[in-house]
């Protein structure tokens, strides 16, 4: 039971980090050419995998 929680949690998580990327990259692409510079590069720095976003690190379960 405990592994069936753990494996659920870890795909809500992927799910949810999946739908985080895919809304900044939306962001990001849906800018006009004047304002793209600003932010085409907004979200760079944000890493969904690190462990302040419930990630793993970048290291597989």
């Amino acid at each position: 039971m405990a592994a069936m929680h753990h494996l659920h949690g870890h795909d809500l998580s992927m799910r949810l980090t999946g739908a985080l990327q895919q809304a900044m990259d939306q962001i990001a692409a849906s800018t006009t050419p004047t304002s793209r510079p600003t932010f085409v590069h907004l979200f760079d720095g944000v890493d969904l995998d690190s462990l302040q976003f419930g990630g793993d690190g970048g290291t597989a379960n």
